[in-house]
């Protein structure tokens, strides 16, 4: 963990108060292989109110939308800051700014393909485990409404990013082999639009999904996975329009592979449909069944075959002249100032290796969320 504090002048005497310091952040609470996974559901998913209702009405159940992120960059920055009234009397500030960078290397695209494909086969399974009929996405593929759902997104892989309070992430968003990603969280606004009016000729995503549903006579099932590679905290940013000081910042990291998602259940009984120009439609529910990671789910198993600290010779060389340029300033009674850091990690990884985590972590996540939904359907 690196952490600053704010580096000050008062009524002439210097005072430096830089600090850093290097620990491993609280390791969250562990998924534990050997224990049930019942057990351990409300540590790791939840499911949303409406869940309870929406099950009760489930039958055969259809993965009809399945989408895996996977993390290639994790950052986060932190960074002091004078409040509105920060600097008075004879006290003139010295701001600091410190960043942690982690990078994925070592995973192609054809690899996170395969990844994804291979997840998106395996929640087939966990459905058919918890005891639900299942109809399998080899038996729909080439049916029609299927065919144009496939076609009616964006081209996958996408670039996804995520993040607030000084933390970000950036993801390559893959679906099922041979079809586009168009849940609503990647379209973006001018996406969002276009399905939007797609709509309204019945020919948008959702059109095409609940026809599905009803052609097969199914439940939906939409999937969501994350698969991050590093675990990094921020402190926070400090903002300009705060009242009170921001005198210390802090940014953890560390190398932990973490499964997290969403899975979502459409119930075809619930849909609302009707006849408009020769074609049936329904409208989107909105309160569907929603199991969601409250932790993300880790297997305690080595997923990288190494860590190396990437910091380069042109950081090292622009920490070291704000920090100089810092000081002078503060000494010559100069306020405004500010130094920056950033350190750079970057993680290999062999495909096999990661793979086999990321799949079974995924799996015992998958496992939970259908248990969650089930429990809730039972009740």
């Amino acid at each position: 963990m690196a952490v600053v504090t704010s580096r000050l002048t008062a009524a002439g005497a210097v005072v430096l108060l830089v600090a850093a310091c290097a620990s491993a952040p609280e390791a969250p609470p562990k998924f534990d292989s050997a224990a049930s996974l019942e057990s351990q559901l409300d540590t790791f998913v939840y499911a949303d109110k409406a869940t309870r209702k929406r099950m009760k009405a489930v039958n055969t159940l259809a993965i009809t939308g399945c989408n895996v992120l996977f993390a290639t960059r994790t950052s986060a920055s932190a960074s002091t800051g004078s409040g509105m009234f920060g600097e008075v009397g004879n006290t003139i500030r010295s701001e600091a700014k410190i960043s942690q960078i982690y990078t994925l290397e070592g995973l192609s695209e054809v690899d996170m393909q395969a990844l994804t494909d291979g997840i998106c086969a395996n929640a087939e399974k966990s459905l058919a485990r918890a005891g639900y009929a299942v109809k399998p996405h080899a038996e729909f593929r080439s049916h029609p409404e299927q065919v144009a759902l496939a076609t009616s997104g964006r081209e996958a892989p996408l670039k996804h990013s995520v993040g607030s309070g000084g933390t970000k992430q950036e993801y390559r968003v893959f679906t099922r082999s041979g079809e586009t990603v168009n849940g609503a969280a990647y379209l973006g606004t001018a996406g969002g639009l276009a399905q939007a009016f797609k709509s309204a000729g019945g020919t948008s995503s959702w059109n095409h999904e609940t026809r599905l549903m009803q052609a097969l006579n199914v439940d939906a099932v939409q999937l969501d996975v994350m698969v991050d590679f590093a675990s990094v905290e921020s402190s926070g940013n400090a903002e300009a329009t705060q009242i009170a000081n921001t005198n210390r910042a802090s940014v953890s990291g560390d190398a932990r592979l973490s499964i997290s998602g969403q899975m979502r259940i459409v119930p075809r009984a619930e849909l609302k449909c009707w006849e408009r120009f020769g074609k049936n439609e329904c409208g989107p529910m909105h309160d569907m069944a929603k199991v969601t990671s409250r932790l993300g789910l880790s297997h305690d198993e080595p997923f990288y075959d190494s860590l190396v600290d990437s910091t380069t010779t042109g950081d090292k060389v622009a920490a070291g002249f704000t920090k100089a340029l810092s000081t002078l300033a503060m000494l010559g009674g100069v306020g405004g100032s500010s130094s920056t850091e950033v350190t750079r990690y970057t993680i290999t990884v062999n495909p096999d290796t990661y793979g086999r985590v990321a799949g079974a972590a995924t799996t015992s996540f998958v496992d939970m969320a259908v248990l969650a939904a089930k429990r809730e359907g039972s009740k």
